[in-house]
């Protein structure tokens, strides 16, 4: 055989053993792409979550603030029967009662877009005796409401409305602190 013969069986010898190389070279990019389009999913899901745990608790929060707000209202209410009725007094506590009493409705209606199913019967429990609360400051005397309690006297609902806030509170706090540990816990077993 001549030199070109020899050279040519050579080359052709190390074109088939770089077919393999090549093979296990594109194997391993793949598997490489793989795992970082995989970190990227798993990134995008926890950014996701902590974007959701913090909209969740940004609503928590403004319910809370128009929780105590209404509460505050509702205790200047308290004393308007002392004052007579078209006073500017009596208006404007009349004022600040309807106001933190919308502003309320609307933040537990945010809470209930987003909340999970367990925050959402507490929410409303809070809605409800808030309610109550505002339709008992309309009149001038004590009334009984109908509430998950029984009937009630109108005196006996701030209380209520005090437990119902606190179990919210007792609630989304266990249940905030419980995601933290599950989203540990799921991160370390992927």
């Amino acid at each position: 055989m001549d030199l070109g013969g020899i050279a040519a069986v050579a080359a052709a010898g190390l074109t088939a053993l770089g077919l393999p190389a090549t093979y296990l070279q594109a194997r391993a990019a793949r598997c490489a792409a793989d795992n970082a389009v995989e970190a990227a999913k798993i990134a995008a899901r926890a950014l996701h979550a902590e974007a959701r745990r913090t909209a969740q608790r940004d609503a928590y929060v403004d319910l809370l603030v128009a929780a105590d707000g209404f509460e505050k209202a509702a205790v200047g209410m308290s004393w308007r029967a002392s004052l007579p009725p078209g006073s500017a007094a009596r208006e404007d506590a009349e004022t600040r009662l309807n106001d933190a009493h919308t502003a309320l409705g609307k933040a537990a209606s945010l809470v209930g877009l987003d909340a999970p199913e367990t925050v959402i019967p507490l929410v409303e429990r809070l809605k409800h005796v808030a309610d109550v609360c505002f339709l008992s400051s309309q009149s001038e005397e004590e009334l009984e409401w109908p509430t998950d309690d029984g009937m009630v006297l109108g005196s006996y609902v701030p209380m209520l409305y005090r437990r119902a806030r606190q179990a919210f509170v007792d609630h989304v706090r266990q249940s905030l602190n419980a995601d933290v540990v599950g989203q540990a816990i799921a991160s370390t077993q992927q």
